[in-house]
């Protein structure tokens, strides 16, 4: 499947920004979206080559996954081992590799390997003591897929926070359902946790991709990711329109719908023998009718049908494990906590 390069939309300029000013305050900041709006595409980018401080220089970052089983021992769950020993996986390749595209490619895949060595939760604190003291140098702690965290791992986070003395910023970036404000993602996102909800500076909205947006800014870099022109009956007047149109009906901005229909044009178009390729008619009426059709059979599949929980399927609070007595402090950590500071500001895609 090709993957289009990152496509630096207008509406991405202010959601940077943001994302900058709430790295400096240092605290913990929320983005959501709907599906497909470009949330991990955007954080990937933004560590790339966004950053504006050197000091965040160093930024690790997890993708949680929804687990299977859950699960919750004395110390942790089953989401709190996926996510710290992910974590660890990251930190052990952030000091050697650096940031680029391929460690993030080579750190998703370390990850993702079921020989990696796993934590159970009697063996929680070797994990914790480890990631910790690996943390120290971090400034900024990303979470992709946050919707899938729950209470007690908001509370072991807490613990890492404040162990290394609140030096790094918190992003839960999560996905949102539509008829869902970031105000109430956050809130149903952090239940109890009452250290994160005092420390919540930015709550980051990220927009679906607009018509305007879609035909003015990302179909002209789509051709070029394709390598691709169009032949001269879709390049102008009314096949044009059309052709934009087809093409905004077949995604409607949704980059996981964008990234399926690159793939399938670039099949056709690596059929042929000559360059530069082009996009027919024929072959856009083919792709573009396929598309509506599967479209169509989803939608249809979808309607009356319960969407997924998009965050903390129980209510704030329900069966969450109370705060711990007593935070445990990695070794040459200061127990410490400096007072808490204040600010606000916004964000993503």
């Amino acid at each position: 499947m090709l993957t289009l390069p990152f496509i630096r939309l207008s509406l991405y300029t202010s959601l940077f920004a943001q994302l900058n000013h709430a790295l400096q305050v240092g605290r913990f900041t929320v983005m959501a979206g709907g599906g497909g709006t470009g949330k991990s595409r955007l954080l990937r980018q933004f560590v790339l080559t966004e950053l504006t401080s050197a000091e965040f220089d160093q930024v690790a970052g997890v993708r949680l996954s929804r687990p299977k089983k859950p699960d919750t021992g004395r110390f942790t769950s089953t989401v709190t081992l996926d996510l710290f020993t992910k974590l660890l996986t990251d930190l052990r390749l952030l000091f050697a590799v650096p940031r680029s595209e391929e460690r993030d490619l080579l750190r998703d895949k370390l990850q993702q390997d079921p020989h990696r060595r796993r934590y159970s939760d009697d063996r929680w604190h070797d994990l914790s003591f480890s990631v910790a003291d690996a943390m120290k140098k971090v400034r900024c702690f990303i979470i992709d897929d946050a919707q899938y965290i729950d209470e007690i791992t908001l509370w072991r986070i807490v613990e890492l926070w404040e162990t290394c003395n609140r030096q790094f910023a918190v992003v839960l970036c999560g996905s949102q359902a539509t008829n869902v404000s970031i105000e109430e993602f956050t809130q149903r996102l952090i239940g109890t946790v009452t250290p994160v909800q005092n420390s919540v500076t930015d709550m980051l909205s990220v927009p679906t991709m607009s018509i305007s947006a879609f035909r003015n800014e990302l179909l002209d870099h789509w051709l070029n990711g394709l390598d691709a022109k169009r032949a001269k009956g879709l390049a102008e007047g009314k096949g044009k329109a059309t052709f934009d149109t087809d093409a905004w009906l077949a995604t409607t901005g949704n980059w996981d719908r964008i990234t399926t229909l690159t793939s399938e044009f670039k099949v056709e178009l690596d059929r042929q023998n000559r360059h530069p390729r082009l996009i027919t008619e024929e072959m856009a009426e083919r792709i573009f009718l396929r598309r509506r059709t599967i479209l169509k059979t989803f939608d249809s599949k979808s309607t009356g049908s319960a969407s997924r929980p998009q965050v903390n399927q129980e209510p704030a609070g329900t069966n969450s494990p109370p705060p711990p007595e007593e935070a445990t402090t990695p070794p040459g950590a200061s127990e410490e906590t400096p007072a808490a500071g204040g600010v606000i500001g916004e964000e993503d895609v």
